[in-house]
């Protein structure tokens, strides 16, 4: 979410596009140089070969990293590691994938578990989410205490199963927060939803699926919001927006994109109401 609102402001203050990845690459004096650059044929360059650039970082991307079996396990080990120790139990990010802690997992010395969001997950709100993972990791490790770490938005998933657990008298002995907070994601859906007409579920559905198309494409946020918005529901919005990428992907499952697009959403609209 910080990298498309980032993504967003070069677009649309400074007519800038860079791809995704190349924002994740972007340093505080990286952003001065841009900020301090004066109109020209030099930003007009460098417009140009960021768009290039970008598409052909994009191009190199495994998006397959963040996408999810929806039929696949909800909790999955990360490592081999044979200890008595008590697992670490890892939440996964906004995408639902746990591919982001396999690193970390690898180089930890306790056994280590990710818990990614399937078709099983109910998302109606964080706290039916948690209780399903709390069962989950039970089923794993039925007596505590429990170690429990989330990422981004997993991290207030992770602090209501901690919350959860303690009201059921099972004991919580570490709970880790990775860049996020348990209000976190609702602090960015709220200064977006701030910007939008109330009872509009459609500008809020838009808002969302454009943050998500952008993790994949160059296409600039203007053009989706006249793409997206005049449609009619939430299901046809994720049908383009699954066009739309694999136009540019055409490796990519639609069946997993299209449950990825559609859970994005809904993951967003769970945390805003946490």
């Amino acid at each position: 979410l910080m990298g498309v609102e980032v993504r967003q402001t070069l677009e649309r203050d400074y007519d800038i596009v860079m791809a995704m990845r190349e924002i994740r690459q972007l340093t505080i004096k990286k952003l001065r140089e841009l900020a301090n650059s004066k109109p020209g044929r030099s930003n007009e360059s460098h417009h140009a070969t960021a768009k290039r650039d970008g598409v052909r970082s994009l191009l190199e991307s495994d998006l397959t990293q963040i996408l999810v079996n929806p039929n696949g396990p909800t909790v999955t080990p990360l490592n081999k590691v044979q200890s008595q120790e008590r697992p670490l139990f890892l939440v996964h990010p906004i995408e639902g994938s746990i591919a982001a802690f396999k690193t970390l997992a690898f180089k930890l010395s306790v056994p280590c578990y990710g818990l990614q969001c399937t078709k099983d997950a109910p998302l109606d709100s964080i706290q039916s989410l948690a209780a399903y993972y709390v069962n989950c990791i039970r089923q794993v490790q039925p007596d505590g205490p429990y170690r429990i770490a989330g990422y981004s938005f997993g991290a207030c998933v992770a602090f209501e199963m901690c919350s959860q657990l303690q009201t059921q008298n099972w004991p919580v002995e570490y709970l880790f927060l990775f860049d996020g907070s348990h209000s976190y994601v609702a602090a960015y859906t709220q200064t977006y939803r701030a910007k939008l007409t109330p009872g509009k579920e459609s500008e809020a559905e838009t808002e969302a699926l454009c943050a998500f198309i952008q993790q994949f494409t160059d296409i600039e946020y203007n053009k989706l919001l006249e793409i997206l918005l005049p449609l009619s529901d939430l299901e046809a919005r994720v049908n383009i927006a699954v066009d739309l990428i694999t136009s540019s992907h055409k490796n990519i499952s639609r069946d997993s994109l299209h449950f990825a697009a559609t859970t994005f959403y809904y993951k967003l609209k769970a945390a805003d109401g946490y």
